[in-house]
């Protein structure tokens, strides 16, 4: 069921609730009026009955009978009961219809003086009568037929009516709500015209302007269509790259190969073959572990892998592995006063992630700097982890800050060294991972990365 036809079946379900409803009211207000006044013309008729035959003394129940005969409306069965106060006949009108009656109710009547009740379809209206020594009970029972015909006229055009209303109210909203709902067709039809060709080409949502919740929408589509263009195009130059990273050293090992099956070599030459063959191997099985670090990086599998880690302890964990490996560098690390115990440094996270990211920012300055003194501190600011590593080196120029976390960028200060150019890269995606930040600051003759982590 479409969204124009549930719009308008809930509309006609509400107005056919608020109709009957109304309908309800105005029924019976018309039911209790109608019957509050034809019940105050029996009793005006009761008092007029008993007056005439009581105080005008020219009419006696002879006369007051004719009268009767010809005034009565016959449309209302009408007939008048006058009893005495011991509960004798006085005066009963013509018709053959008989008003009932007992102690119980003369008694109520008595003492009330006047009450009304109904009987089956007749309405009945009882007064007692006292004038002088003269006491009387005046009974006037009738069945209203004109209140039957202004109920069955209002019955009528109450569900007319509310046909009608109901019919109008349905093709109204279907209508209005197909009106209001065409400009999500429209993106419904635009949607399905993309794919990944129309994304490249940076085709969007067009033609929904202002400011309802259809151009809201396809606002937020031209928004998520600009982030998946950009993460396809980041994704396939990271291809492109990759493609070139892998082939380019496995070229140069097959040559070398074909170059020792056809030549032959003294021992130093092969020996200088080997460790060339050793050099391109140790390349390209970083680059690999470095994409599969990465991969696992951005994928929902590290989620997994999240657990309460403490962070000084990777550290500490890292600064050994990567004394070991840079013998001649100076690692120093440095903790904030305020931090009390280990605790503090708690977190959920990925320890083989934070490991890599660690050692790739330590790596990086123990490889990239003009001194092997390594500044390394740990403190805390506002429920964060804050983790930076600094190295003396020149730093890296504006222009190419922009493109530090960027796959296989490498600075102009770094073309002399070894390097995949995927280290900063891995650290923004874990960091991020973790829902962290990093950043780098440059100084005179130092340089910065700051790493903000959220802690337990």
């Amino acid at each position: 069921m479409t969204i124009q036809t549930r719009s308008a079946l809930y509309m006609f379900l509400v107005v056919t609730l608020t109709m009957s409803i109304l309908s309800a009211v105005m029924y019976t207000a018309l039911l209790q009026y109608e019957k509050s006044q034809f019940q105050s013309r029996l009793l005006e008729k009761a008092k007029t009955t008993i007056e005439l035959l009581e105080e005008v003394q020219e009419v006696d129940s002879t006369l007051l009978r004719i009268v009767d005969d010809h005034t009565l409306n016959k449309l209302r069965d009408e007939k008048v009961l006058i009893l005495n106060e011991d509960a004798q006949i006085v005066y009963s009108s013509i018709d053959d219809f008989t008003i009932s009656y007992n102690p119980e109710l003369l008694l109520d009547v008595q003492k009330n003086g006047q009450i009304l009740y109904e009987v089956g379809e007749y309405d009945h209206a009882a007064i007692w009568y006292e004038s002088n020594e003269i006491k009387r009970y005046v009974f006037v029972a009738a069945f209203d037929t004109e209140r039957e015909k202004a109920l069955s006229i209002m019955t009528r055009i109450l569900i007319w009516g509310n046909i009608g209303v109901l019919l109008v109210t349905l093709l109204f909203v279907y209508f209005f709500a197909g009106k209001a709902l065409s400009p999500l067709r429209r993106l419904t039809k635009m949607i399905e015209g993309l794919d990944d060709t129309s994304i490249l080409k940076k085709q969007k949502l067009t033609l929904f302007e202002g400011k309802d919740e259809i151009a809201q929408l396809a606002k937020r589509f031209n928004e998520l269509f600009e982030r998946i263009e950009q993460g396809l195009t980041e994704r396939l130059a990271f291809s492109r790259y990759i493609s070139h990273e892998l082939r380019t050293p496995l070229a140069v090992v097959m040559n070398k190969i074909e170059l020792a099956k056809t030549k032959s070599f003294s021992a130093t030459e092969q020996q200088a073959l080997l460790n060339e063959l050793w050099m391109d191997h140790e390349r390209m099985s970083n680059l690999i572990e470095q994409l599969l670090t990465l991969f696992r990086a951005e994928s929902s599998y590290s989620n997994q892998e999240m657990q309460d880690c403490n962070f000084l302890q990777l550290l500490e964990e890292s600064i050994e592995q990567t004394r070991f490996s840079f013998p001649s560098s100076e690692i120093h690390l440095h903790i904030a006063d305020d931090c009390i115990g280990t605790e503090d440094f708690d977190f959920k996270g990925s320890p083989s992630l934070m490991n890599a990211l660690i050692r790739n920012l330590l790596h990086n300055a123990c490889k990239y700097g003009l001194r092997p003194t390594i500044q390394v501190r740990l403190g805390l600011e506002n429920n964060y982890i804050l983790f930076s590593v600094s190295n003396f080196a020149d730093p890296i120029p504006e222009i190419e800050r922009q493109l530090l976390f960027q796959p296989f960028f490498r600075s102009g200060a770094t073309v002399n060294k070894t390097g995949t150019g995927l280290g900063l890269m891995l650290c923004k995606s874990i960091i991020r991972l973790h829902k962290g930040d990093i950043d780098y600051i440059a100084g005179d003759q130092e340089q910065t990365f700051i790493v903000k982590l959220p802690c337990l």
